[in-house]
């Protein structure tokens, strides 16, 4: 090892490198205070052809025109159409099955004399049951009852129902006109924020100052996760992958129905 001292040396070129630095930074300084002074530029005018393909573009969007122009997606490939299960509607109280639905009146504290049996409703979340939502419709004024709430004394532009009769809520024929349900007790006439009209673009023949009570029905045998998950109407989405023969065994034992459908439901006042 050389016993040279090269202290000297060392310090002469960290002062270099320094002043070197030192002179960077200065002329970078120098070129950003330039830049910003400088008058900034004209934004570029857009094409011609640009601002007319703007100006005629259309206010809504056409969902149907997308997917059949998708190149992603051929939307006739529904795997779900169809699915329904050919079983006739009936109104609850004629089935001669210990299969109830859910209870019409949700009042808080209320108990009903109905008899389930050994039945227990889905208490966790939808998809920790491996549930997915398959649909989302509305109704008009609520399906439900819950007194203070959503009721007979609620108002709306065209009143509310009457107290309930629930064996002759059933859905209304083609043509006929829709019974509205209760509604909430939000509504007031002299208020314009539920009055003024709303050009509605998609939710067709929906009114500001009505109730609604919305419906997302769920199952876990829907075809989640895919572009199929979600039918029109909703009994597709619900028996998606579940045959004639697979729904009449497990239909044997009315929990297995409890635990795989269920319906998540809000009510809104416009």
């Amino acid at each position: 090892m050389s016993g040279k001292d090269n202290t000297g040396t060392l310090k002469a070129a960290v002062g270099v490198l320094g002043l070197s630095t030192a002179a960077l930074l200065a002329a970078t300084i120098g070129l950003a205070v330039k830049e910003n002074n400088a008058a900034p530029a004209a934004p570029a005018a857009p094409a011609e052809d640009t601002m007319s393909a703007v100006a005629a573009a259309p206010s809504t969007t056409d969902f149907v025109a997308l997917k059949e122009n998708s190149i992603f997606l051929d939307y006739r490939d529904n795997v779900c159409a169809g699915a329904q299960l050919a079983v006739a509607n009936k109104l609850c109280a004629d089935l001669e099955v210990p299969t109830p639905q859910a209870g019409g009146n949700v009042t808080k504290g209320y108990v009903g004399d109905l008899d389930v049996g050994s039945l227990k409703p889905h208490t966790d979340t939808y998809f920790q049951g491996d549930m997915c939502p398959v649909n989302v419709h509305w109704h008009l004024g609520t399906e439900h009852y819950s007194y203070g709430q959503y009721d007979e004394n609620g108002k709306g532009p065209h009143g509310t129902a009457k107290r309930p009769e629930w064996a002759n809520r059933d859905l209304a024929a083609a043509g006929e006109k829709v019974r509205g349900g209760f509604h909430c007790h939000h509504y007031d006439e002299e208020d314009e924020k539920f009055t003024k009209p709303y050009d509605w673009k998609y939710c067709t023949n929906m009114e500001v100052g009505e109730t609604y009570e919305v419906h997302w029905p769920h199952s876990s045998v829907g075809d989640c996760g895919t572009v199929n998950q979600y039918q029109t109407p909703f009994y597709d989405g619900v028996f998606c992958n579940l045959s004639m023969e697979q729904f009449a065994a497990i239909a044997v034992d009315p929990q297995n129905i409890a635990s795989n459908v269920g319906v998540h439901g809000q009510v809104f006042t416009v």
